[in-house]
C-alpha cells in the first residue's frame, strides 16, 4: 500500500519518478510471489513426505494383521495371535494350554468353524470356503468321514505316513534320506492339513494331487505345520482315516530353539538379539511361537484324543545325526518297508565331518553322494544365562511329562 500512494503521488510532479516507483513495486511484487512459490513447494514437499510415511504406516499395520491372521491359523488360537496386546505370565501357562487344547479337543469340526466365522468375514469368501468343509462337516455327525465315503481305488492312493514334524528337528533330511528308499514315493503336497484354504477345497482335491502308488510302494507326506496345528489332526483323520502313521523327529528344546533362532537370524527376519527375538520381557516367555513348539507333551496329548500312541514314530535328532541308518532302520520297521539302508550307504561330510552324506547306492564307493545344504548344522546363536535357565526351567517338566506319554526318555539339558 505504501509503493501504491507514493506512485500516486508521483503521477502529480513528473512521470520518471513514476516509472522508477513501478520498477520497485514490480520488484517486490515478483519476490512476494518467489517467496509464496517457495512456501508452496515447501508444503508440497512435506505433503510428500507425510504421504509416504503413512504408506509404510498402513503396510506395516497391514502386514502385522495379515500375520496375526495367519498365527491364528496355524495356531488355532485368536489369543495366542493377539498375545501382543495381553499379559500372559509364566505362572498361568498351564492354565491357558489347558483352556486352549481341552477347547480344541471337544471338536475339530465346531473349532473350525468358529475360525471361519471369525476370520472369514466376506460373504463370498464364505461361500467358496465352507461348501466342502460344511459337507464333511455334516458327514461327520452322521459317523461318516470322507475317507469312509471314498472307495478302495481312491484309498489307496491316499498317503497312511505323515511325517508330521517338528520343524528344526531334521525332518528335511529325513525326508532327503528315506526318499532314497525305492518303496518310498513323496507326496507333493504339504500343507493341506494345515491351511483352511486348501483344506476347504475337499478330499477329492487332495486326492486328484496325489501320486499313483503301486502296490509294492507306500507314500510319505511331509507335513511340518501338522504337529502344532490345533486343527490338522481332525482334519487329518477326517481325510485319511484313522489307520494313518505319524513320524515325529523331536529333539531338545532349548537345541530345536536355538537351531530355529539361528535361521531366522541367518534368513534375516529379525536383526536383533536372541533375547530380542524370543520375548520382550523376561516373564512373557510364552508369546513367541518358537518357544511353544518345544511343548511336545502338550501337542502329543492333543493328537492322542484322535489317534493311539502305537501309530506314532519318535526319532531323536541327535540319535538319527550320529547313526542314521540305524533310525532309518526304524522308519522302515515302522512302515512295513523291505530292508534298504545301512552304514555302508553313509559317509562323513566335507565340512561337518559329524554330518553324514548318504550314496545313491551301497553297491559302489563312487556312487552318486548327497548332502545336505549349508544351512544344515549352522551354529547356534549364545542366549544369555538369566534367559537359558528361565527357559530350561520351563521346559525341563513338559520334557518329563513328554517322556511318561511316550513311554521313552532321552538325554536332554535337565532330565
Amino acid at each position: 500500500s505504501m509503493y501504491v500512494v507514493q506512485i500516486c503521488q508521483c503521477r502529480k510532479k513528473n512521470n520518471s519518478h513514476y516509472i522508477t516507483f513501478e520498477h520497485h513495486y514490480r520488484k517486490h511484487k515478483l519476490k512476494t510471489i518467489m517467496r509464496k512459490q517457495s512456501v508452496i513447494k515447501t508444503i508440497c514437499v512435506l505433503s510428500l513426505c507425510a504421504l509416504y510415511c503413512y504408506t509404510l504406516w498402513h503396510q506395516h499395520k497391514t502386514t502385522t494383521k495379515d500375520l496375526k491372521k495367519k498365527a491364528v491359523d496355524l495356531d488355532g488360537s485368536e489369543e495366542i495371535a493377539d498375545s501382543d496386546t495381553r499379559t500372559l505370565t509364566y505362572n498361568d501357562i498351564e492354565s491357558e494350554y489347558s483352556n486352549m487344547y481341552d477347547n480344541a479337543i471337544d471338536g475339530g469340526i465346531q473349532h473350525v468353524e468358529t475360525w471361519r466365522n471369525k476370520q472369514v468375514k466376506d460373504s463370498t469368501q464364505k461361500d467358496e470356503y465352507s461348501q466342502n468343509e460344511d459337507l464333511m462337516q455334516a458327514n461327520s455327525k452322521k459317523n461318516l468321514s470322507s475317507y469312509d465315503r471314498l472307495n478302495a481305488t481312491m484309498k489307496s492312493r491316499l498317503p497312511r505316513f505323515i511325517l508330521g514334524g517338528v520343524k528344526k528337528c531334521g525332518t528335511g533330511t529325513l525326508m532327503t534320506f528315506g526318499n532314497r528308499h525305492p518303496q518310498i514315493i513323496r507326496s507333493q503336497l504339504g500343507g493341506f492339513f494345515v491351511e483352511l484354504v486348501s483344506f476347504s477345497q475337499g478330499t477329492q482335491w487332495y486326492y486328484n494331487k496325489m501320486v499313483v502308488p503301486t502296490k509294492d510302494h507306500v507314500v510319505l507326506e511331509r507335513c511340518n505345520g501338522c504337529y502344532d496345528t490345533l486343527q490338522a489332526p481332525w482334519r487329518l483323520t477326517e481325510t485319511l482315516g484313522h489307520d494313518v502313521y505319524i513320524i515325529w523327529m523331536v529333539r531338545d528344546p532349548m537345541e530345536r530353539l536355538e537351531s530355529e533362532i539361528a535361521q531366522q537370524i541367518s534368513n534375516k527376519e529379525n536383526q536383533f538379539t536372541p533375547e530380542n527375538i524370543l520375548y520382550k520381557s523376561k516373564e512373557n516367555i510364552t508369546h513367541n511361537q518358537i518357544i511353544r513348539r518345544g511343548l511336545y507333551d502338550i501337542f502329543l496329548q492333543h493328537w492322542l484324543h484322535y489317534l493311539p500312541l502305537d501309530h506314532f514314530l519318535f526319532i531323536e535328532t541327535s540319535d538319527f545325526i550320529k547313526k542314521p541308518w540305524v533310525e532309518l532302520n526304524r522308519l522302515e520297521s515302522f512302515m512295513n518297508l523291505t530292508r534298504f539302508f545301512n552304514e555302508d550307504m553313509f559317509i562323513p561330510g566335507d565340512g561337518r565331518k559329524d554330518f553324514y552324506c548318504i550314496r545313491n547306492t551301497n553297491l559302489t564307493s563312487k556312487g552318486e553322494v548327497k548332502c545336505m545344504g549349508d544351512g544344515k548344522g549352522r551354529e547356534h546363536p549364545k542366549i544369555d544365562t538369566e534367559t537359558a535357565e528361565i527357559l530350561e526351567k520351563f521346559y525341563l517338566p513338559h520334557s518329563k511329562a513328554f517322556f511318561e506319554k511316550m513311554q521313552h526318555s532321552y538325554k536332554w539339558r535337565g532330565t
